[in-house]
């Protein structure tokens, strides 16, 4: 999991909320260091997908990552074909 470091105080408001949110989900890791810098995992799809399923070898990593892109190409064209409905309908 890579990690980057950045001043809590030069976040804006919704990168302050999305930390909160996500430390207490458990779905972003922070470290505390000194003078207001914290250590977070860089928010990434395949960072999430680590931080959630752990270790695991790069074959089923792939194999999530695949599925997940699937999944989430399926859901793009459910939405896109009802909104269109709605927003182009006669």
């Amino acid at each position: 999991m890579s990690l980057t470091e950045c001043k809590y105080e030069n976040l804006n408001l919704i990168g302050k909320i999305w930390i909160k949110f996500g430390s207490r989900l458990g779905i972003i890791y922070i470290n505390e260091l000194e003078d207001g810098i914290i250590e977070i995992n860089n928010l990434t799809n395949l960072n999430l997908t680590l931080k959630i399923f752990g270790s695991i070898s790069e074959e089923k990593l792939t194999t999530i990552l695949l599925f997940q892109q699937i999944f989430g190409c399926f859901i793009a064209l459910a939405v896109r074909y009802q909104l269109s409905d709605v927003l182009y309908a006669e």
